[in-house]
């Protein structure tokens, strides 16, 4: 996010600062942790069942925030920072990353699926990176608090975004897309995760569906090939669904190799010059995930050579 005035700040969320200083800067976007908020920093004090961010304002202020974003105020006027008070410090939190989203003019890959987020991300960004200057989710960071402080922590300068959607109950991934506003989707698979919540898998594919819905006409949505899903997707969505695979789908790897810590295959695009792709990971579903990932690459104009060669030098957490 850029540098604005905590008056500015506190416009955006519908308020006037009430107390301290409206003309500090916030200079380094926000944050939601005292323990690693920098200086010039506006911090949301946000409320969850185990903590109250509320507890740690003098300490966010010690530590060199200039806004305080909070429900309820009755502490002394800070001299240097500004405090906003609005009635819920989550919902403005995601009003202000809907707002910065809106300032962003950059294409969005959005990624939800029971498994593989992680991984598609890491391979989507691993190729984007050769052309674009590249925002990307980081940790675990792809929930209602999550994407938020993803789209706020993403610069001007961004050429491209690949951002991860994840939930556990209904409901929560259309308020994501909301604020990402993707122009690419990818879902990776309908598993079983978190079937307790939401019934059955149709549940699961229903929820992760709303990524495919709020695709815009000129989108596309990468789904894998055989996906007992497709139809579903396709039915659902005005983007232009896209199977990718193993040995089918209009992008695919033949040719398959798969070995000891390494997937080799020919990544054909149809209409395209073939390339060679040497994974440095083994595994079906991880050679899945990168033809899910070269798929968003191209659509955004990247050749299958230049996909080739981000896949192979993709850094991957064990087991992601």
């Amino acid at each position: 996010m850029n540098t604005i005035p905590a008056s500015q700040l506190a416009e955006i969320l519908g308020v006037n600062v009430a107390a301290g200083n409206p003309a500090a800067r916030v200079s380094a976007g926000v944050s939601t942790d005292t323990r690693t908020i920098p200086v010039g920093s506006a911090f949301f004090a946000l409320r969850g069942e185990r903590f109250d961010g509320h507890g740690f304002c003098d300490a966010a202020l010690t530590a060199g925030a200039t806004a305080l974003v909070v429900d309820t105020w009755s502490g002394e006027s800070p001299a240097n920072a500004a405090v906003i008070v609005v009635k819920d410090t989550l919902a403005a939190l995601q009003r202000l990353a809907f707002w910065w989203r809106s300032q962003l003019q950059i294409p969005v890959i959005g990624i939800t699926g029971s498994n593989g987020k992680t991984s598609t991300k890491d391979f989507t960004a691993a190729i984007l990176s050769k052309r674009f200057k590249v925002s990307a989710t980081k940790g675990n960071l792809n929930n209602h608090i999550g994407v938020p402080l993803t789209v706020l922590g993403t610069a001007a300068d961004c050429g491209a975004a690949v951002w991860e959607m994840g939930m556990n109950h209904s409901g929560e991934i259309a308020p994501l897309c909301e604020i990402a506003r993707p122009k690419i989707g990818i879902i990776t698979n309908i598993g079983t995760a978190h079937i307790e919540f939401l019934g059955s898998r149709e549940g699961i594919a229903e929820e992760k569906g709303m990524l495919a819905r709020s695709l815009p006409a000129d989108g596309s949505l990468f789904v894998p090939a055989g996906c007992d899903f497709y139809d579903y997707f396709r039915q659902r969505t005005k983007a232009h669904v896209i199977p990718v695979g193993n040995g089918r789908g209009l992008i695919r790897a033949e040719n398959l190799e798969v070995g000891d810590g390494f997937s080799r295959f020919t990544l054909v695009i149809e209409g395209e010059a073939p390339a060679d792709v040497l994974l440095p990971v083994g595994g079906r579903h991880m050679v899945t995930n990168a033809l899910l990932a070269a798929g968003a690459a191209w659509k955004l104009g990247l050749s299958p050579a230049e996909i080739a060669a981000g896949l192979s030098r993709t850094p991957l957490p064990g087991g992601r």
